[in-house]
């Protein structure tokens, strides 16, 4: 009615339905949304990024120098090149030749510059460089690719997908919410469909802003993220309650609430991988299958199943890398029982009375023996990072 009714020109018409068109934007179908909230956990879950992935640079700000005859030397770009100066002259990069004389070195820390003469064609010339400094504040972690891939498994599962959920949820409701109200405008045969977009305009920018907002989380979890890893487990390897593993040689490296978290070592590397459990015992064998069983009962859920007693294949194979399975578990706590020289039972049977067991030590001398024995008990468990 506006549009056609009370103006006439076409030139009032398009006047008057700019005015509309805005006026159904401001009024138009309102939205309640979680945006401030999830804002707010992406700000965290950036924090959490660089608290787990990263560490604080000790030379943040601080000049890119080196030592040439003896001068403190500053990283520059000179002739489009990479370059050393100080004031005695510039020098190539990687040889450390000097290619310019220098005269009235001067260097400017708060602005991370320098001042200086050079000679130039014979003829001297002041000149200011901006001198190269660290400009990271954090240092990215080096992990192996089998801590980095179980790592980023666990953060994307326990801090990122609950986000994109959370996102994605409230997207799906604004759509809805969209189609639902529209509704009674579409049913109109009197009404301008053409303004439908404009009536739904805050619904579309509230989608548009957590659309915006998953890129920015996804912006973050391309900092840790990474997906051409090749993780693989092998002896000594030691897997945490939440399931990220570390090698043999980044056990020192662990927190002591890290080490305090192991739960397996890896004892068997190969076609199929086993962990053992880190807790021993001592047992006659007609109770080392409850052993076994009840072994999972204090882990998490995904991880309190199918232990097993090594049959005396397997065995065999444990002592064979008893040494390296040895040095992780004193590695994580010199209280943890080891694969000392005794006795220990496999779930190999010898008829109805009798079982296998090995003795771990330098021998390896595996035998049979009545079941009635008391020997020491390892428990294993096929271990993939599926």
């Amino acid at each position: 009615l506006i549009e056609y009714c009370i103006w006439s020109t076409e030139k009032q018409q398009k006047e008057a339905r700019e005015v509309v068109e805005k006026c159904i934007k401001q009024n138009g179908l309102d939205c309640d949304t979680a945006l401030e909230d999830i804002e707010e956990q992406i700000a965290e879950f950036e924090k959490m990024v660089d608290e787990e992935f990263y560490t604080p640079n000790p030379y943040y700000k601080k000049l890119v120098t080196s030592e040439i005859s003896g001068r403190e030397s500053y990283k520059i770009d000179y002739q489009n090149k990479n370059c050393w100066i100080n004031s005695n002259g510039i020098y190539s990069y990687q040889n450390k030749d000097r290619i310019a004389q220098v005269l009235s070195f001067s260097l400017d820390e708060d602005n991370m510059s320098v001042e200086c003469q050079i000679l130039e064609n014979g003829v001297w010339t002041s000149r200011n460089f901006a001198a190269y400094y660290y400009n990271s504040k954090l240092n990215e972690k080096k992990f192996s690719d089998i801590a980095h891939a179980t790592l980023q498994k666990n953060f994307d599962k326990d801090r990122y997908t609950p986000i994109v959920d959370k996102i994605q949820s409230e997207i799906a409701s604004l759509k809805a919410q969209k189609e639902k109200d529209a509704v009674p405008f579409k049913a109109n045969l009197f009404a301008n469909q053409e303004y439908n977009a404009s009536i739904t305009a805050k619904l579309d920018d509230a989608i548009h802003q957590l659309e915006d907002a998953k890129v920015n989380l996804d912006k973050q979890r391309a900092r840790y993220f990474k997906s051409a890893l090749a993780p693989k487990l092998s002896v000594g390897d030691v897997i945490l309650k939440n399931g990220s593993a570390f090698t043999a040689a980044e056990i020192e490296y662990l927190t002591d609430e890290q080490k305090e978290s192991v739960i397996a070592v890896v004892c068997i590397a190969g076609e199929k991988t086993y962990a053992m459990g880190i807790e021993q015992y001592r047992d006659v064998w007609g109770n080392i299958s409850k052993r076994a069983s009840s072994y999972g009962s204090v882990l998490p859920t995904e991880f309190a199943s199918n232990w097993i007693i090594p049959d005396k294949d397997l065995l065999s194979q444990i002592w064979e890398n008893r040494e390296v399975i040895n040095k992780s578990l004193k590695a994580v706590n010199d209280e943890l029982d080891i694969l000392d020289a005794e006795e220990y039972w496999s779930a190999t049977e010898n008829g109805p009375s009798a079982a296998f067991y090995q003795l771990f030590d330098e021998r390896g001398h595996q035998d049979h023996t009545t079941k009635d024995h008391e020997y020491s008990v390892c428990v294993i468990r096929e271990w993939t990072l599926s």
